[in-house]
């Protein structure tokens, strides 16, 4: 009996050496809480649009007149671009975070979150590929996104390291809409990691030399 408790005691430190164990309502809770920051970016850029739209009430008549709206008009415009790729940005990832939501909530009974995830990331990638279907594959970021994390969560990460707080680093460091792969992360994950050792001090992977946390439109 006492070399059974030694080993199951052995066992609980083990674990976590080779996994990220979690139950399924761990798992949901953490992903919620990012899409709960990325629903607040949402909102942010809504407000955003808004006012950039309200901009265009300082046009009057006189400037109609004297012709130069034209250059107004183009500052809006171009306020407008970035803030709807933003939006866009933002609603894809709302879209990813949903859907993996969901596979926890369905298929999830606990343990290894992080080998639970790189699967499911392959499976999502194929769903949207058009596998099993007669449709058109609607667009080629959303699947190269889900593949490329699915390789990154796969063989990046340290051997206790949050799988879920990986994942949102990855994806604020290579969008969705630009999907970039992952040996551009541990590039800067190593430049992070650098940084952090001669600075000491805190810097997320998706923060270094990023003054702005919008993506950029390329």
């Amino acid at each position: 009996m006492r070399l059974a408790r030694i080993a199951a005691l052995i066992a609980g430190f083990l674990l976590p050496l080779s996994s990220f164990a979690l139950t399924s309502k761990e798992a949901i809770t953490q992903l919620k809480a990012i899409q709960t920051n990325n629903r607040a970016v949402l909102q942010k850029t809504d407000r955003a649009i808004q006012d950039t739209l309200k901009r265009s009430r300082d046009i009057k008549a006189q400037h109609l007149v004297k012709g130069d709206v034209e250059a107004i008009f183009r500052s809006i415009e171009d306020a407008i671009n970035e803030q709807q790729f933003r939006k866009r940005e933002y609603l894809l990832r709302d879209m990813f975070l949903n859907e993996l939501i969901n596979k926890f909530a369905s298929a999830f009974s606990g343990g290894d979150a992080r080998d639970f995830m790189e699967k499911q990331l392959l499976e999502m990638a194929a769903t949207e590929l058009g596998v099993g279907s007669f449709e058109q594959p609607p667009s080629d970021e959303y699947w190269r996104f889900l593949t490329y994390l699915s390789v990154a969560i796969r063989e990046m990460p340290e051997q206790i390291e949050d799988p879920f707080k990986f994942a949102e680093a990855y994806m604020n460091f290579s969008t969705i809409s630009n999907p970039k792969q992952p040996g551009e992360f541990r590039a800067q994950r190593n430049y992070f990691n650098s940084l952090k050792a001669e600075a000491g001090k805190p810097v997320t992977p998706d923060r270094v030399d990023d003054k702005d946390d919008a993506p950029k439109k390329q």
